[in-house]
């Protein structure tokens, strides 16, 4: 249902699937994604096999011919080479294997993004939350230091107060915190409005 509100405007949908699976992959695609994030990318292996899924066979890929909504039911004849050429592909760096192979991940052809996540790669550096930890922090560098050059552009999670940072740091593809974070901060900025309100003329009675 998101995906058919969204065909209405000029948004483009991007889906993380829920794991490297063709058969999840092939999915969000045949119901018109035109990104693919897949999580948990920690060598050239699965990096292969994450584009591979994306692709058609005419592009080296192992995609079905099967899109109907997709191909707008096939009388969108150009899609499938459109798709080839024009489908975003992320891959994630959560985990500390994946920064140790970040070289080999960057120079699979068909990977545009790569999206780190903050807590997993936390997590599996042994330093989970601590955003700031020296270790974190240096695999984050490690991932903006060997993207240089790769034509590969660099995502990652942020919270609401650290966007500009990650801007400045050369971060393009940024998820803006969670739609729970947003919600919570919306009511904090609602409640805050309503504390500092005065009315202008005194209430008046309507009995």
């Amino acid at each position: 249902m998101i995906m058919q509100a969204m065909s209405a405007s000029p948004t483009l949908p991007l889906v993380r699937v829920a794991w490297n699976d063709p058969v999840l992959i092939k999915q969000a695609l045949d119901i018109r994604a035109y990104g693919i994030m897949v999580p948990w990318v920690n060598n050239r292996e699965e990096a292969v096999k994450a584009v591979r899924a994306c692709r058609y066979p005419q592009s080296g890929g192992i995609r079905g011919v099967g899109p109907r909504r997709a191909s707008n039911y096939s009388f969108d004849e150009e899609y499938y080479d459109m798709a080839d050429r024009e489908i975003l592909i992320a891959a994630q760096v959560e985990t500390e294997e994946a920064v140790r192979n970040l070289e080999e991940i960057f120079s699979v052809e068909g990977i545009d993004v790569a999206f780190i996540g903050p807590w997993d790669l936390s997590m599996s550096l042994g330093v989970f939350r601590k955003f700031n930890h020296p270790k974190l922090v240096g695999a984050i560098k490690a991932v903006l230091d060997t993207a240089k050059g790769t034509g590969v552009s660099l995502g990652i999670f942020s919270g609401i107060g650290d966007v500009d940072k990650y801007i400045e740091q050369g971060f393009r593809f940024i998820s803006l915190a969670s739609d729970t974070e947003l919600f919570i901060h919306g009511c904090k900025d609602a409640i805050n409005k309503v504390k500092g309100w005065r009315p202008t003329q005194p209430a008046q009675s309507i009995f």
